[in-house]
């Protein structure tokens, strides 16, 4: 016997409100499918299992396979990674020679060589229990991910033949296991580094703010954590195509160097005149994000605005907030401790919520997926056939 496979059969099952969710690697091709183009084809139920046929025809075959090992886990998040990086690897070289250009025309002293922006670190130090705390937690959060990954992949090479939404599933936990992976590290090295290696000392022509610590590990932690975000939110979460998603990455990247640079031109003119850049590039991939829902709803009239494109409405709101912290700290209006303590408890927040939504998401995934299986299991195929 052949059925449909749940994404085709969907629409006749269940109401447009309740449609399933599938990742977006492959959501382009699901939607054609919807639509009548490059459907899947049937799927055999039972096949190779009992060629009787008063067998019962909702017999599923399920391979047996191997528990996941770690490095069924370590191939999956290189995978993961291989594919976030094939949307676009020229976004990644440009921003490379980009921050190196940059960082090579200012030419910042390390914070540890300025005794004054050493006496300032060791005062911001009081803050390094914040770190301690915070990399426990990401350990946690990593390890929840790895074991995710491991069985999402695991799922996946078990029903991909029955169920082809599941294909891919695994992709969102390994990108999150590289963030939380990253963030770590950077927490870590503020709770353990007694040198602050990782800091320059500013430089903006006024003695009021000069030498004080510019914590360089945050901007390097941006440039790799929020072109992920971006794609989650973007590529997974709204389904955007590819070509979408290069220019916001561009320009986030971009502005992350410049607003970094900033901190290192005692020309005021030509300080305030990269930051005015830096702003306007934000405010520009985030109205190319918010037209990420607009075409998202577009194509998915039914769909709800409180959940996938929460992400992306987020980041927006998040960045927003970082870049108004940034300014008040370039006047002096926000000491270099608060924005330590802004930053690190921020870094974190915006993972977590990231990493709570997709999980929402997944969890519908899957419950529409086993919805939709039970129905075809309960369906009647007995009747005549119509003409």
């Amino acid at each position: 016997m052949r059925v449909q496979s749940s994404a085709a059969m969907s629409g006749d099952a269940y109401d447009s409100n309740s449609r399933p969710v599938t990742d977006g690697v492959l959501q382009d091709q699901a939607q054609e499918g919807a639509r009548g183009r490059n459907r899947p084809g049937p799927i055999e139920i039972g096949a190779g299992q009992n060629d009787d046929p008063s067998a019962a025809p909702t017999d599923f075959v399920v391979q047996n396979e191997q528990e996941p090992s770690w490095c069924d886990c370590l191939r999956c998040v290189v995978d993961a990674c291989w594919s976030f990086a094939g949307t676009r690897p020229g976004w990644a070289v440009l921003t490379l020679i980009m921050a190196l250009i940059t960082y090579a025309a200012v030419g910042p002293s390390a914070c540890s060589d300025v005794a004054r922006c050493s006496d300032h670190h060791h005062e911001i130090q009081a803050t390094e229990p914040y770190s301690g705390y915070i990399a426990a937690a990401l350990i946690v959060l990593l390890a929840h991910e790895v074991v995710s990954t491991c069985f999402l992949a695991k799922t996946e090479r078990q029903a991909v033949h029955l169920v082809p939404a599941l294909t891919h599933v695994w992709i969102p936990p390994a990108l999150l296991c590289v963030t939380f992976a990253i963030l770590l590290v950077e927490n870590a090295m503020f709770h353990l580094a007694d040198k602050p290696w990782y800091s320059n000392s500013s430089d903006l022509g006024s003695p009021e703010l000069d030498g004080h610590p510019v914590y360089t590990m945050f901007y390097v932690e941006w440039l790799i954590n929020v072109p992920i975000l971006l794609y989650i939110a973007g590529r997974i979460a709204l389904c955007r195509p590819q070509k979408e998603l290069t220019a916001p990455l561009l320009m986030t990247n971009f502005y992350i160097v410049l607003a970094w640079s900033a901190h290192f031109t005692p020309n005021k003119a030509l300080r305030y005149f990269l930051v005015a850049v830096s702003f306007i590039l934000y405010f520009r991939a985030s109205v190319m994000m918010c037209r990420w829902v607009q075409r998202w709803r577009k194509e998915n009239p039914d769909g709800h605005m409180l959940g996938r494109p929460v992400p992306t409405v987020c980041l927006c709101i998040i960045f927003g907030s970082y870049g108004i912290v940034y300014f008040l700290r370039m006047d002096g209006v926000v000491s270099a401790k608060a924005e330590r303590i802004f930053y690190t408890v921020m870094n974190f927040s915006t993972k977590l919520l990231i990493s709570m939504i997709l999980v929402g998401i997944r969890s519908s995934e899957l419950r529409h997926v086993l919805l939709t299986m039970l129905a075809i299991s309960r369906a009647d195929f007995s009747g005549p056939v119509p003409a």
